[in-house]
Order: structure tokens, then C-alpha cells, then sequence
């Protein structure tokens, strides 16, 4: 508990003597990039990475044993070209990563993974945090036959999940204000009958 409220202290100290505008690789956001949709037996499933730019307040957290909690969200949604495209499905993704200073590894719990897995270096760890491999979304049964779809997805900090006294960080503070924009692609479901509407 001890060792908690101090590296509590020390990070809001750290925070605050830092400009709020500075973020990790020039404040580029969260990125999702390389998605690509596809199907596999019966279901719609998607691939790509996601690029994790934290902000060095973040990064120093991570080091210092702070976990970091990230969300994707995942939309299906179908396309309109005067209003809002209208989400027919939606998931969210949790994932996460921590530092074991015991022994000086990085545990990464992926979108997809059941168990964490060890990486010795930081930016190996971040790599596997944004990796997706034909994650399955949802049932092609379920789908409408030779019709076009959005699929979004971005991903974030869960600020739920820090400690209750950084919480407030996440409203008032850029460095903790970590959120992608959406990253869209479109996909037609297949003709045949593995993909009738229900």
C-alpha cells in the first residue's frame, strides 16, 4: 500500500510539472492500421495493428508498475450517404499491459490472448499489445447477402481502470487523454448461402 501512494504522488508530481500538449511521438493518436476483413467458415473476421503512442507521463506509469488498460471498439455498421451509418453490431476489446519489475519483463494481455504473455522490451511488448488476427466479430448467417458494411475500430485508455486519484487526469490532462480516431474499411458480405440474413 505504501509503495502505491507513493508512486501515486509521483505521478501526479511528474504530470503536473509537464507541458499538457506533450505526448509521446509528437502527439500522434492511437492508429489503427493494415485492417483487413475477410471470412473463415462462418464468421466475418478482422486483422490489422493498432499503434500505441503513449504519452511519456503514461510510459513513465508503465515503468514504474502501473497497468494500463486499453479498449477497442469494433462496429459493424451499414452505410448511409446522408446521415450517420447505422450500427448494426458493436463490441469492445479489452486488452493490457504491465511491467514485472521482479523480473524486468513486460506482460502484454492481448485482444485475443486468454493467459498474458512475457516480452523482455518495451516496444516488442507494445507491438503485441495492437496485434489482431483474425479476430471473428460476427456470424455471417447473420448478415444480409451481397451488401456492403462499414467495419470501425479505434481503441483507448480505459481511464476506469487507473487508480481512483489519476482518474481525474484523464479530463484535464492531454498525456492522459489517449483516444484514436475511428479507422473505417468496407466489406461486402458473400452471395452465397453461408451469409443469409436472420
Amino acid at each position: 500500500m505504501r509503495h502505491f501512494f507513493r508512486l501515486t504522488i509521483c505521478l501526479l508530481l511528474s504530470v503536473s510539472q509537464l507541458p499538457a500538449n506533450i505526448v509521446c511521438a509528437e502527439e500522434e493518436p492511437f492508429a489503427v492500421y493494415n485492417i483487413k476483413a475477410g471470412r473463415h467458415r462462418v464468421h466475418l473476421i478482422l486483422s490489422g495493428d493498432i499503434r500505441f503512442n503513449f504519452s511519456r507521463a503514461a510510459l513513465e506509469a508503465l515503468d514504474n508498475g502501473l497497468p494500463l488498460t486499453l479498449i477497442t471498439e469494433v462496429e459493424l455498421a451499414v452505410p448511409n450517404e446522408w446521415l450517420w451509418d447505422r450500427a448494426v453490431w458493436k463490441k469492445s476489446f479489452v486488452h493490457e499491459i504491465q511491467y514485472h519489475a521482479l523480473s524486468q519483463q513486460y506482460l502484454v494481455k492481448g485482444i485475443q490472448a486468454g493467459f498474458p504473455r512475457a516480452y523482455l522490451t518495451r516496444s516488442s511488448a507494445l507491438q503485441a499489445l495492437g496485434k489482431i488476427e483474425n479476430l471473428e466479430i460476427r456470424e455471417l448467417a447473420r448478415l444480409h447477402r451481397d451488401k456492403s458494411y462499414v467495419i470501425r475500430v479505434r481503441s483507448g485508455l480505459n481511464s476506469e481502470a487507473l487508480p481512483v486519484p489519476l482518474r481525474p487526469l484523464t479530463y484535464l490532462s492531454d498525456s492522459w487523454r489517449l483516444r484514436g480516431d475511428w479507422e473505417k474499411i468496407y466489406w461486402r458480405s458473400p452471395v452465397g448461402k453461408d451469409a443469409d440474413s436472420r
